[in-house]
């Protein structure tokens, strides 16, 4: 009679227990789902910024196609330099925040984009730093 009786709470903790043991597995499998999700996310951000900085193969970066002039383009980044010549080592005519409006002027070379800022001032930015608004 006790070997029953012990046998019946055993079964019946093991049935109370059991839910909770699924609870614990079930949390389990959504903490690995979000791990995945976010592993996911971060890889799609580097993607991206590689793309950006035209690091990523076979990626083609923006040019000056599908660009009209007169489109607005923007800073990527605050204290963006403009260029007085397409070259990075001319001298520096302005630097711009990412809130400034950058006119496309339609010209394209070494990779830069020749601009004129919402100040008027003419120079040239680099296409990676600067997107289309």
């Amino acid at each position: 009679m006790i070997k029953q009786t012990l046998l019946a709470s055993s079964a019946t903790v093991f049935i109370i227990l059991s839910p909770l043991a699924h609870a614990d597995l079930l949390q389990g499998l959504r903490d690995i789902r979000n791990a995945v999700t976010d592993v996911s996310t971060g890889t799609k951000e580097v993607s991206s910024l590689k793309n950006d900085l035209g690091l990523a193969a076979n990626t083609p970066t923006t040019n000056s196609d599908e660009l009209g002039t007169g489109d607005v383009l923007s800073a990527k980044i605050n204290k963006l330099k403009v260029f007085k010549d397409p070259d990075r080592d001319a001298s520096t005519v302005s630097e711009l925040n990412k809130d400034n409006d950058i006119i496309f002027m339609g010209e394209e070379a070494n990779g830069f984009y020749y601009v004129t800022t919402d100040e008027g001032i003419e120079g040239w930015v680099q296409t990676i730093l600067v997107t289309k608004r």
